[in-house]
């Protein structure tokens, strides 16, 4: 999803963009940044889904495997369990060049609080 700039009609709500509309959910609503810890048997479904995926999709040149998706589907046929650990921190996620300048001044923010060191490369 591209970061763009809305007005919001329901500002007791976060809004987003998905598929071209504008979704509210609540705030306190657990999201993925897609941190995720896997167990050996997951590579075994990846992998066998992945080539499925790719068999399908040959031809289509900006075709995306979502993990979220196969997590889903594996849930769903009660192959696996997931267990969601939350944190108070702040993610970010950088996926499309859009996202890079707004990222970029989150860490200078929280380098000048003192979060992170000044030399992130140390």
């Amino acid at each position: 999803m591209k970061q763009k700039e809305f007005q919001n009609q329901q500002p007791e709500k976060s809004l987003l963009e998905k598929d071209d509309e504008l979704q509210y959910f609540d705030p306190e609503t657990l999201v993925s940044m897609n941190m995720w810890g896997f167990g050996a048997s997951y590579f075994n479904f990846a992998s066998d889904r992945l080539k499925t995926f790719l068999e399908s999709h040959l031809s289509v040149k900006d075709a995306e495997f979502y993990i979220p998706e196969l997590i889903q589907t594996l849930m769903d046929e009660c192959l696996i369990k997931v267990q969601v650990i939350p944190s108070p921190s702040n993610w970010f996620g950088v996926t499309y060049q859009e996202d890079k300048p707004f990222v970029q001044l989150a860490f200078k923010k929280m380098i000048q609080e003192g979060y992170y060191p000044d030399n992130l490369k140390a």
